[in-house]
This record gives structure tokens, C-alpha cells and sequence, in this order.
């Protein structure tokens, strides 16, 4: 499951079961706390998921806007859907598991696309002289990229010139602010991560998790490991529809008790919790973030 949370992470973009929804900000020591806004950067939940979806659609509409300006009739963007922590059957997508299990099989037997990695615009219906002005004015001529301090030692080099850049500008003022929002949530999410598995209300899912999948007959510390046992099986030789009817009997019994025990909501609960517990840098980081973060989805409300 804390793998899970990491894949959902998308490189660019979801009671209180919504039970998340109501954490609230505690002491961090001395110095600052974590602000609501704050939890919701750090863990890409809460309202983060309709001010991402929110920028990313300001951003296209801003970047299409000046392809066209340079003469291009660039193709529609695709509609922005990011997921949803909070919507539980939809992070445990049991019809998916019903398909295809984890899609573990499908991957290592033929090489599945993960649909991440398609561009955000296709340019495969261009001819090859458009395909070469479409590159030039979106990302400038010779495509000069800039480096953006994240983290700890990460970087991410980012489009410099062309539409892209000046678009990003736009909403947020420069290409590293656009970087930092586009960057630092994941990073933060996967430090706040680190360390969900010892929260009281994550251990205590996981063993109704762990109880429920053992009066099935199976024994797997958490659904990472139920994973990697697939994964493992894939790597050897042996009758590929029989592995793959096993993967997807084990997906949906993961799924069914995950379903019991709440365990993605109580990852999200203690996710969120963790964020409070982040250094004092690490929070001053995140403090100016919110501020750069609510100031450019301000101006992508504008942006039409």
C-alpha cells in the first residue's frame, strides 16, 4: 500500500473518510505548525487534488493560446483527472483488480505502457516539418532547460523558453516557482510516507488487513508484500495464464480486505499526521510553498 501511494504519484496532478480531510495541524516543536494547506501539499489530498487539476488545465489553456499565436493548430489537451485519496473504492479500484489483478503479469509478459509516460500533447498525426516548428515554439530553439533545487540534493531540469516556459511564467511567476509546485508536493508526499507504517491508526489497519487475508489462506505482511510475491512469480519460467488467473485471485482478495479494514483511509489519516512531525526546514520549505501555491491557483481562477 505505502508503494501504492508512491506510484500515484504521477511524475504532473486525490466520515471522514474524509476522515483525512479532518486532520488537524499539530505542534512541530518549537517554531512552526503545519497549516491545513500545508497537509495538503505534503500529502496531495484534501484540496490539492482540484487546485492541481485547476493549474494543470490553466497551463494548457495558456500554452495552447500561444502555439496558436506561433501559427500551430495544436491537438486538444487531455482532461486533467487526478486521483483521489479520500475516494477509497477508487484507490482500491477493485474492477481493475477483477481485469487484470495488479497488471504486474501483463507488464512483464508484454511490456505494458504505463500510460504516464504518454506526452501531455501528441503530435504523432504532424507531419515531420510541423512535428519540427510544434517543438521549436513549444520548448525554444535548441530546447534549453534550466536546473531547479528541490530537496535535499534533487534537481529537475525544466523547459527554459518556448510556449511551455512562458505559460508556466504566467501562472507562476517564473519556471523554478512552477518546478517547486510541480515538484515538491511528490517529494514531500514520499517523506511524510516514510514513517505512515508506525502511526497507531495505520498498524491498526493493517492487522484487520492481515487478519481478514489470512482466513483466506494467505500470509502477506501488507499489500506491498502480496505485490512483490507476483512480481517475484513473474520473473520465472512458468504457464503465464495460470500466474495471471493467481494474481488477479490474490488483487481482489487485497482489495475485499482492504476494503474491510479501511487501510487506505488509515494510510491517508496517518500520511497526513506525519506531516507535523516533518523537520522545521522541511516545514519553512512547505510553509512558502503554500504561499507560491495559493497565489498561482488564485491567478489560474483568471485564466480561461
Amino acid at each position: 500500500m505505502l508503494a501504492q501511494v508512491r506510484r500515484r504519484a504521477v511524475g504532473v496532478l486525490i466520515g471522514c473518510l474524509i476522515l483525512a480531510g479532518c486532520a488537524e495541524a499539530r505542534p512541530a516543536g518549537p517554531g512552526l505548525t503545519a497549516t491545513p494547506v500545508m497537509i495538503d501539499l505534503a500529502t496531495r489530498s484534501g484540496r490539492w487534488t482540484a487546485d492541481a487539476e485547476r493549474l494543470q488545465r490553466a497551463v494548457d489553456a495558456l500554452d495552447r493560446a500561444c502555439l496558436r499565436g506561433a501559427g500551430l493548430s495544436p491537438p486538444a489537451a487531455p482532461r486533467v483527472r487526478l486521483p483521489v485519496p479520500e475516494d477509497e473504492a477508487a484507490v482500491i479500484g477493485m474492477a481493475e483488480r477483477r481485469r487484470v489483478g495488479y497488471g504486474i503479469v501483463d507488464a512483464v509478459t508484454a511490456g505494458t505502457r504505463s500510460p504516464e509516460a504518454e506526452p501531455e500533447h501528441s503530435t504523432t498525426a504532424l507531419s515531420q516539418e510541423e512535428q519540427r516548428r510544434y517543438t521549436e515554439a513549444q520548448f525554444g530553439l535548441g530546447t534549453p532547460k534550466t536546473s531547479v533545487p528541490l530537496l535535499g540534493e534533487a534537481k529537475a531540469y525544466v523547459p527554459a523558453a518556448g510556449c511551455i516556459a512562458q505559460s508556466r511564467r504566467k501562472l507562476a511567476g517564473d519556471v523554478d516557482a512552477w518546478a517547486r509546485l510541480d515538484y515538491l508536493p511528490q517529494q514531500f508526499d514520499d517523506r511524510v510516507t516514510n514513517g505512515a507504517e508506525r502511526e497507531p491508526v495505520y498498524t491498526s489497519a493493517l492487522a484487520a488487513w492481515r487478519s481478514c487475508m489470512e482466513r483466506s489462506g494467505r500470509h502477506h505482511a501488507d499489500p506491498d508484500a502480496a505485490r512483490a510475491s507476483v512480481r517475484d512469480a513473474a520473473r520465472r519460467p512458468g504457464d503465464a495464464a495460470d500466474l495471471k488467473r493467481k494474481e488477479v485471485e490474490l488483487a481482489v482478495a487485497d482489495g475485499l480486505c482492504a476494503a474491510r479494514s479501511h487501510l487506505p483511509t488509515a494510510l491517508l489519516q496517518a500520511r497526513r499526521a506525519r506531516v507535523a512531525h516533518l523537520p522545521q526546514h522541511d516545514l519553512a520549505v512547505l510553509r512558502a510553498l503554500s504561499e507560491e501555491w495559493l497565489t498561482t491557483v488564485a491567478r489560474a481562477r483568471s485564466t480561461r
